[in-house]
This record gives C-alpha cells, sequence and structure tokens, in this order.
C-alpha cells in the first residue's frame, strides 16, 4: 500500500525497531537522498525523483514530533525541465537556519542534445520560500582552455561558514590535443571551482583551482573559512583553507596524504570529514599499500599543521580490502568504524566490522588488544560483507549501525543496531528493520533517544522513500541475536607491539608487518 507523508504526520516519531513509513507519493525512483538536523529538532530531507526521464528536487521538513510541513512528496525545489543525471548534491544549513542546497541541472530544450552540464544553488527559508532566485544561482563558466570541446560541471556541494556560503563544485574541461606522432585524442583536465556567496546571493569569489583527479571534500574552518581537502600533485591528499575572497589561508597547503591513494584508476572514497569545538580538522581515509589496506586517521590544526601523526585505525593485513568506513567526533576523540575483508575471495573470507577511537592527541583510547579495534560484527568463511551505516555519539558510548550485505552482488539482507561504551564494551545489540531489505541510499539523524534513517528501498530507489524511527535508548525493546554474530572484543585482533629496541609494529597470526603493510620476515 502506498502511503504518503500524511502517515507520518499522523503517526509522527514512534520509536520502533521494525516499523517503516512511506514518505514519496510519486510512482518513481528516488536517489540523492540528503537529511540535516536543525538545532530546534527538526529534519530537512531533500532527494530526487526520475520519471520518465525527467528529473526533480523534493524538499521535505519534519518538525521534532515528525510531522510533515509539506504534503504529498514534497516542495519541489525546481520546476524546469530538466534531463541531468545527477552525479550527487549538497545540503546544508545556514547560519539563520535557511536551507541550502547544490545539484545538478541540465535545462536544455528537451530536444537537444546536451552539450554541457550545469549546477545550481538554491536557499529556501524553512516555511518553504525561496530566498534566493526561484530559479537557482548557476556556477558561471571559467574556461582555462580556449580551445576546449565540452566543459561538464559534476559533483556539486554546499556548505555555510559564518554568514558565508560556499557552493563547489568540480569543473571538467575536454580538450583535442596532438600527442608526438600528431594523433589527435581527446584529454580530460579537471579543476575544482568554488564560489562564495553573502546571505544575498552576492558573489563574493569564484575561484578555480586545478585538479589532479575528481575527487575533493569540503567542511567549515573558523571565521568563516572553509576546508577543502583535495588530491595532490601525487594523487595523494592536501587540505586547504580558503577565505571569502577565493584566497588561501595558509603559506603552504598541508599535505597529510604524500602518496598516491589511487587503486584500479579510481580513488578510494572511504573519506569522512569533520571539525571539532577549537576548529581543528579531522578526516580518515583509507590507505592502500601493497596487499594491505588500512584506516588511517589524521588531524589538521586551523594554522595548517597536522597535528596528529598519521594512525593505523585498522590493519587488514594480506590480501585484504576495506568495503566501507564511517567517523564520528564526541569532544575531542574520534570514533572510526571500518568494515574489511581479509582475503580477496570472497567466497573464502571473513568479514568484519572494527571500531577503534583516538584522542585528540592520538592516543588510542581503548589499551591493551583493544589497541588496534573492537569486533563490532563478524562473517566468518561465508559471502555476507557488511553494509556500514553510521556511527552516531552519545553521552555514556557510541551507536553504530550496519548491515550484512551479498558480496559482491550488494543485495542488502540484515540489520543491525550496537550499543559500546566508552572503553569500547558492547552495552546490547539488537537486529533493526524487516529482513532481506534492500537498502539502497540512506541518511542518519539522531537525537538522544532515537535514530532517524531516511532509505531508499528497491533496485535503484524504485521502492520507494521511507523512514524509521529506531529506538536507541539503553535496555529498550533489545532482541536477542543469532549465536553466529560475536559481542565484545576479537580474540585474533591484530596488536600494536613496540619491542625493546622501539620499533613499532602490528603482530597478527605470528606474523610481524610494519606500519606500512610490509611482512618484515619477508624484508
Amino acid at each position: 500500500m502506498l502511503l504518503s507523508v500524511a502517515a507520518i504526520a499522523q503517526a509522527a516519531w514512534q520509536p520502533d525497531n521494525v516499523q517503516t513509513t512511506r514518505i514519496d507519493a510519486l510512482n518513481s525512483s528516488q536517489g540523492l537522498l540528503r537529511s540535516v538536523r536543525t538545532p530546534d529538532g527538526q529534519i530537512v530531507v531533500t532527494w530526487v525523483n526520475l520519471d520518465l526521464g525527467v528529473t526533480t528536487m523534493s524538499l521535505q521538513i519534519f518538525d521534532a514530533d515528525g510531522t510533515a510541513k509539506f504534503a504529498d512528496q514534497g516542495l519541489t525545489v525546481n520546476n524546469r525541465h530538466s534531463k541531468s543525471y545527477f552525479t550527487t548534491a549538497g545540503l546544508a544549513l545556514a547560519s539563520n537556519g535557511d536551507i541550502l542546497m547544490a545539484f545538478d541541472d541540465s535545462r536544455d530544450d528537451p530536444n537537444v542534445v546536451a552539450e554541457s552540464s550545469d549546477v545550481f544553488a538554491y536557499r529556501y527559508s524553512q516555511t518553504g520560500t525561496s530566498v534566493w532566485s526561484a530559479d537557482g544561482i548557476k556556477m558561471t563558466q571559467k574556461k582555462q582552455h580556449d580551445d576546449a570541446q565540452m566543459i561538464d560541471f559534476i559533483m556539486p556541494d554546499i556548505v555555510a561558514s559564518g554568514d558565508n556560503v560556499y557552493f563547489t563544485a568540480i569543473y571538467v574541461e575536454y580538450v583535442e590535443e596532438k600527442d608526438e606522432f600528431e594523433n589527435v585524442e581527446t584529454k580530460t583536465y579537471y579543476y575544482f571551482q568554488v564560489m562564495c556567496l553573502n546571505a544575498n546571493g552576492d558573489v563574493l569569489s569564484n575561484e578555480v583551482f586545478p585538479l589532479n583527479y575528481a575527487f575533493y571534500k569540503i567542511c567549515a574552518a573558523p571565521e568563516g573559512d572553509i576546508y577543502v581537502v583535495m588530491t595532490n600533485d601525487n594523487l595523494g591528499f592536501r587540505v586547504l583553507r580558503l577565505g571569502s575572497d577565493g584566497t588561501r589561508a595558509w603559506a603552504n597547503d598541508a599535505d597529510v596524504e604524500p602518496e598516491s591513494q589511487l587503486v584500479g584508476n579510481s580513488v578510494m572514497h572511504f573519506m569522512s570529514v569533520d571539525t571539532v569545538s577549537d576548529g581543528s580538522l579531522y578526516l580518515t581515509y583509507t590507505k592502500p599499500s601493497y596487499s594491505a589496506i588500512y584506516q588511517v586517521v589524521r588531524k589538521v590544526t586551523p594554522t595548517g599543521s597536522c597535528a596528529l601523526s598519521e594512525k593505523v585505525v585498522v590493519n587488514c593485513l594480506e590480501y585484504g580490502w576495506v568495503n566501507d568506513a564511517a567517523m564520528a567526533i564526541k569532544h575531542d576523540s574520534v570514533l572510526v568504524l571500518t568494515s574489511f575483508g581479509n582475503d580477496l575471495n570472497s567466497n573464502e573470507s571473513d568479514f568484519h566490522v572494527i571500531a577503534n577511537m583516538l584522542s585528540g592527541g592520538g592516543s588510542y583510547l581503548w589499551a591493551d588488544e583493544k589497541s588496534c579495534g573492537v569486533e563490532c560484527a563478524v562473517n566468518e568463511g561465508t559471502s555476507l560483507s557488511f553494509d556500514l551505516v553510521d556511527v552516531v555519539p552519545q553521552q555514556n558510548g557510541w551507536v553504530v549501525v550496519y548491515g550484512d550485505r551479498l558480496s559482491p552482488l550488494y543485495e542488502y539482507k540484515n540489520y543491525y543496531v550496537h550499543k559500546i561504551d566508552n572503553d569500547g564494551n558492547t552495552i546490547w545489540k539488537k537486529r533493526v528493520l524487516a529482513d532481506n531489505l534492500i537498502m539502497v541510499e540512506r541518511s542518519l539523524q539522531y537525537d538522544d533517544n532515537s535514530i532517524y534513517l531516511f532509505f531508499t528501498q528497491g533496485m535503484f530507489g524504485g521502492d520507494g522513500l521511507y523512514v524509521a524511527c529506531i529506538d536507541i535508548r539503553d535496555g529498550s525493546n533489545v532482541t536477542a541475536l543469532e549465536e553466529s554474530k560475536s559481542d565484545g572484543i576479537r580474540t585474533d585482533a591484530p596488536k600494536k607491539i613496540i619491542d625493546h629496541t622501539g620499533s613499532v609494529y602490528i603482530l597478527h597470526n605470528d606474523k610481524k608487518y610494519n606500519l606500512l603493510g610490509t611482512d618484515i620476515e619477508r624484508q
């Protein structure tokens, strides 16, 4: 039965482990689901609808009780004909609570093949009124090659810092060039473009920076600036701090990872960024090294120094790979959650979900055998890997949300909510939602009592957009799990060892590995 958002208005938020409510009334596919929670407890949700080749963006606001503000499928942000393929979308709150959105929107004549893609930024009040132009603010092209054959904007995003709004995207130019044999080939050039707008939508700056690869992350910085994480000249990672005038705030960019992070010609996207109260930037990313892969945490101060040395959060060891990663910050401590398999043969691999917590100074907060992480879940010798949803900070611990998935088909199975205390010990764990649920995209918000999980269901989101309100209070409606699901600390966890010479290495299955993942005994 098709339920509209009116069902939520009647039922409001009712914490439940299984119950879900459909919140769209369109018979179409949904995607690019985003959400953000306001200081007064409202939740703003945006998503893209694709119906008969026409793409639209929808906006919905739920109050603190779960009542939807706009009827049916929500408020349509733009009703212009669009035939874009949406690559990503941005959602943020302005300093006064206005809703900021950014997304692709190709508006050419429907009978004409588009030769370029555009991105637009929108600003709406929480009453649903457009604050800037109803058609959005278009990112203007700043052509870097006069003979560029085609220009694309991809991966738009948006963030507020103070009263400034930063509207960003990757700017791609395709240029025909001759090689040494006079053969003509099309070369692709990537750029990071950032427009800084004031509260009225006036452009304060519009700058372009060369990129070595199509990848970046943005986050608010102190004093109305932003942090930008992008690839450096070696295809590793660097951090820039940019001001509203488009200039760099630091004399030198912070090279947080000088080595290439490209594997199979694609960037390892398992990266999260966030800031703490003093304005420092935390970032976690996946670092491949030979046949081993690690999850690394770095911290960059507002002055551009890397205060936190590289730390191995999870050691996947030989022939392993990371499936997913998530990060949460509480006070000045960071918890990183990583899902990995330890064998390239997915039919024989053991899949793990490991959590680890670091202090702001880079010290492991869980001692002894926990120094390389606490195992939240394991699927031994099966084809079931794990899909990480998120990690939620709580006053007396952390709540981890993850699900099984059938690798490599990515057919999702069962989902779990797992509470661990500040020492890494399991408080409780329970299964949630329906069995064999295919959750395609998701976005999670939370408070002290509940998780609000928005997700699209079915292949390509064709079965609708739903929300689940899951109770996370201690001792509340906790159900038993199958015996095959392990709790507590993994007994075979890799251990960080300092020997009598002062050398640091990882000990796992009676083999020694240095912090770059190389088997010491083979050197």
